[in-house]
């Protein structure tokens, strides 16, 4: 199989790209720029040629933008990166009967803290982000060789920049005071995790919407203080604050519900406790 990875040097199409290399597959990587073969997405009549020059079999589409002020600033740009370029590479996967792996969000839910969200769960669109990633995801649903993943995960980056996880390892080791949201409920889970999920979904012949997480739902405090404790760190000062204080504004309770995942796919979705275990280990690596 010829895979496709677009947004290949963002942190998870770079993870997932490693992956399938890993798995000796056949790879094409592309991204806005500094990948083999660039493409910009905003650049919608390109992307029809560039797909009849790689045809590839299976599409992962990783790209996006997460920066939410960002989103809310540039809202024709984040349209025509989220949404319009998902029309163009579905017009070109159904033509062509390429499979279609799209990699959405798990912003959609609010107001109902540690609840586990369901597939068919309505959603709740606060911001832009949201709303072009929900398009999207409408879009894509369409196309019945596509899979539409629901999910957030946790990274580290080698620069030790913008991920989460190297949030983590300042806010444990360098922060004295930290502010940590004890209402931002989320169900996000390590991403070696879930570039195997990705594997074995994209391989598989399963279509519609799905969801990977962690077996579970943790606050993104409780995960600070549970790995303070494995570390024996004591802070002079914990502030509590709510998700709700950002602007702009943002869901909040993310949990998502994976039996459907469980029931379908072999790849272990970790616990909370194991999810822990791991950045314990990750981290005691990296510092």
């Amino acid at each position: 199989m010829k895979y496709l990875v677009l947004g290949s040097t963002g942190k998870l199409g770079n993870s997932v790209s490693e992956y399938l290399i890993s798995k000796q597959c056949e790879i094409i990587n592309t991204s806005r720029k500094d990948s083999e073969h660039p493409l910009d997405l905003i650049n919608l009549e390109r992307i029809n040629s560039f797909l009849d020059e790689i045809n590839p079999e299976i599409i992962i589409n990783c790209s996006g933008n997460v920066n939410f002020s960002f989103c809310e600033d540039n809202k024709d740009y984040i349209n025509q990166l989220h949404v319009e370029s998902t029309k163009k590479i579905l017009n070109w996967s159904e033509e062509n009967k390429s499979r279609y792996i799209h990699i959405s969000t798990d912003h959609f839910f609010d107001g109902n803290e540690k609840k586990l969200h369901k597939e068919s769960d309505e959603v709740n669109i606060l911001n832009h982000y949201a709303r072009t990633k929900f398009h999207a995801e409408q879009i894509a649903a369409k196309y019945n060789n596509s899979v539409i993943i629901r999910t957030s995960f946790i990274s580290f980056s080698d620069n030790k920049r913008g991920a989460f996880g190297d949030w983590l390892i300042d806010t444990l080791f360098e922060n004295e005071s930290p502010t940590l949201f004890d209402d931002s409920y989320t169900s996000s889970l390590d991403i070696h995790t879930l570039n195997k999920a990705l594997f074995e979904v994209s391989e598989s012949d399963y279509s519609g919407l799905i969801n990977i997480g962690i077996d579970g739902v943790y606050s993104k405090a409780e995960l600070v203080i549970d790995l303070l404790e494995r570390f024996s760190i004591k802070k002079s000062r914990i502030e509590l604050k709510s998700v709700k204080s950002i602007s702009p504004e943002r869901a909040s309770s993310l949990g998502l519900d994976t039996s459907l995942f469980r029931s379908n796919f072999e790849t272990r979705l970790p616990k909370y406790h194991d999810l822990v275990d791991y950045l314990y280990e990750e981290i005691q690596s990296r510092i």
